[in-house]
């Protein structure tokens, strides 16, 4: 359920993330092409997956974490060359790449922060739970 959950949040926060980048770099088209929504859409399951895969789960130290940050960012931006060159999104050469890793790079930080601020609520609940349960078995 957990996993199911995850996909959920990222699916929406990376999707999302790749509709804003969308709507600043084609601003030039005076009409956007319709079957770019379903291409925006099955980038965002792609990467979500591939995000639901390498970011559930705790981290077993700082080294493991910043691995698995590492290899993520790169499989994603492998992913999102493929499928940039695949629909058309970029050119097949260096600028073209280069876009899509700082593309990949400002909805890596967007989702990052999103995440951070949705799960603040329940970070907040759970260090009260905490707090609340060990107050309370210290007086016993």
């Amino acid at each position: 359920m957990k996993y199911i959950s995850e996909f959920i949040k990222y699916f929406c926060f990376i999707t999302t993330g790749i509709l804003i980048i969308s709507g600043i770099t084609v601003v030039n088209y005076d009409e956007i092409p319709p079957e770019i929504c379903l291409q925006i859409v099955l980038a965002g399951a792609i990467t979500a997956l591939v995000s639901t895969i390498f970011l559930t789960g705790e981290p077993k130290s700082k080294m493991d974490m910043f691995l698995r940050m590492g290899l993520h960012y790169v499989s994603l931006c492998v992913i999102m060359v493929i499928i940039g060159i695949k629909f058309n999104w970029i050119p097949k050469s260096i600028t073209g790449l280069i876009f899509m890793i700082v593309s990949v790079g400002i909805v890596y930080v967007f989702v990052t922060l999103s995440y951070v601020f949705t799960s603040r609520k329940e970070v907040d609940e759970m260090n009260k739970a905490l707090i609340k349960k060990y107050h309370n078995e210290d007086k016993q």
